[in-house]
């Protein structure tokens, strides 16, 4: 939620966390709740959002946008944070293809999904997979090289996002 750069807000912001009972997501699921932040938990599994009560558990895969859309409803959110996504660095001839579904299509089919007019901003999180065998530390301002289905859909995303 500090990534947004926004602190504390007037109560009744709505945060859609994709992924949010992964390790990441736990953590910005229970600062947004301390925040007073009205908080969306979208994740393969319907438990483990965080211990905070009050929190809306959705489960859908995003890489299916009918079910997304069936799932998120006419929910509407001001902020998303997508740190969601299937890990797997396999060739694309060895089931890459579902690590491009899950974070080039899933992030294509929730901004299909979401309210544009109330997103105030969409944070994607990446991975230093995008820029290759680059030596750490990456820059953001480097040029990417995907080694993998999983990097490519990333570095899709990003540009994605980007464009709009």
């Amino acid at each position: 939620v500090g990534a947004l750069g926004v602190g504390p807000t007037p109560h009744g912001t709505r945060l859609l966390v994709v992924g949010g009972s992964g390790f990441i997501g736990r953590h910005i699921v229970n600062h947004a709740v301390g925040l007073g932040w009205e908080v969306t938990c979208l994740s393969l599994q319907s438990a483990g959002a965080g211990n905070s009560p009050g929190v809306r558990r959705v489960s859908a895969d995003i890489a299916d946008g009918a079910g997304l859309k069936v799932a998120l409803g006419n929910a509407a959110f001001e902020y998303v944070v997508n740190c969601g996504g299937y890990i797997d660095h396999a060739l694309f001839s060895r089931g890459g293809r579902k690590a491009l579904e899950a974070h080039y299509d899933g992030v294509l089919n929730l901004v299909e999904t979401l309210d544009r007019d109330v997103l105030r901003a969409f944070v994607n999180i990446g991975s230093s997979d995008e820029y290759g065998s680059a030596p750490a530390p990456q820059a953001e301002t480097q040029r990417e090289m995907p080694i993998s289905p999983y990097s490519l859909g990333k570095v899709a995303a990003t540009h994605f996002l980007q464009m709009l």
